[in-house]
Parts: structure tokens; C-alpha cells; sequence
């Protein structure tokens, strides 16, 4: 890999006759710089993963028409809840670092109209903040996204993604 945007490499073969490109492109995470997202495309089926990100056109233009984007996830209102509690204990250290990241985090509907305006396929959300325990904060965590977007995934450990090629399926099953 260069150092640089739109950092690439040379396209690899396996030793068939396989080609696979890999990119690493910025992301905006500050005060981390330089935040990188990925993207891996083999005979025409493509995943996309963000890295934490805030909001940013790179991961569009990087996503176009991927197969699979992985989106960091973070439920700013779940946090927003978190924070009131803690300043209401006195914990102001905590309560500030979680009022800080909601600034350079994605939310799971930014995520979603993400996915939308690249046209992706399949969206997974994953590095979940903060990470659900049980289904009630499971629904609570992936507030507003189906009037986002239909198509989505929040990973669980293990969850496993296969791209058949020659083939549109994407296929979804845990380990």
C-alpha cells in the first residue's frame, strides 16, 4: 500500500489465474488520523469495511455498488440516555467521553442512507455502540433504520458472509 488517498495495490494473483484488488481509503475519525476503511473485489463481488467513521462521502464513492458494506454502527441515543445517567451520578469524566464520540461515530441511519446513496446490496452493521445485550436493546439500538433502509444486518460473533462468484447471492450464516 501507498500512503496516500485512494491508497492501492497491485492486483494479486492466487496461482489460478485469479485476480483480487484490494483499496484502503480515508475515513474522517478524528482525532485519529489517518483512519482507513477497505475495500476487497474478486471476479466482480465486492465487500466494503468503514473502520469507525463519522459521516463522509468517501465511503460512498468507495462503496458504489458494492455487494456487502460493513458499517460501524452507533446508537447516538442510546448514549445520549448513558450520559444523562452518568452526569446525573457525577461521573462527568465518562459522561464526556461518551457526549465526544457521537462526534466522530456513524449513526445506524446515517449507516443505512450510506448504503442507499452507494446502491449497495447488502448492508451489515457491526462495531455496535453501545453493543446490544438482549433483544429489547436490540430494538431499541436499531431505532428509525427500516424507514431508512429494508435490506440490513446487525452482526452477531461469528457471523459469516459468502460471496459465491458467477453468482448475485449473498449469503448470510453464522459460525
Amino acid at each position: 500500500f501507498q500512503a496516500e488517498d485512494g491508497i492501492r495495490d497491485q492486483p494479486r494473483s492466487r496461482g489460478l489465474g485469479d485476480v483480487y484488488k484490494r483499496q484502503a481509503f480515508r475515513v474522517v475519525h478524528e482525532p485519529i488520523e489517518p483512519a482507513l476503511g477497505f475495500k476487497f473485489e474478486y471476479k466482480g463481488r465486492s465487500i466494503v469495511i468503514t473502520g469507525d467513521t463519522s459521516y463522509t462521502q468517501s465511503v460512498i464513492d468507495n462503496s458504489m455498488n458494492a455487494d456487502v458494506l460493513f458499517h460501524e454502527a452507533q446508537a447516538n441515543h442510546m448514549l445520549a440516555v448513558m450520559e444523562k445517567s452518568l452526569r446525573s451520578r457525577g461521573a462527568e469524566l465518562l459522561a464526556t467521553v461518551l457526549d465526544d464520540i457521537t462526534t466522530y461515530h456513524t449513526t445506524l441511519v446515517e449507516a443505512a442512507e450510506i448504503a442507499n446513496e452507494a446502491n449497495v446490496k447488502k448492508l451489515f452493521f457491526y462495531h455496535l455502540t453501545p453493543a446490544p445485550r438482549n433483544y429489547i436493546q436490540e430494538i431499541m439500538f436499531v431505532r428509525g433504520v427500516d424507514q431508512v433502509r429494508k435490506e440490513w444486518t446487525l452482526v452477531e460473533d461469528g457471523t459469516l458472509v459468502i460471496l459465491p462468484v458467477g453468482s448475485e447471492e449473498i449469503i448470510v450464516t453464522n459460525m
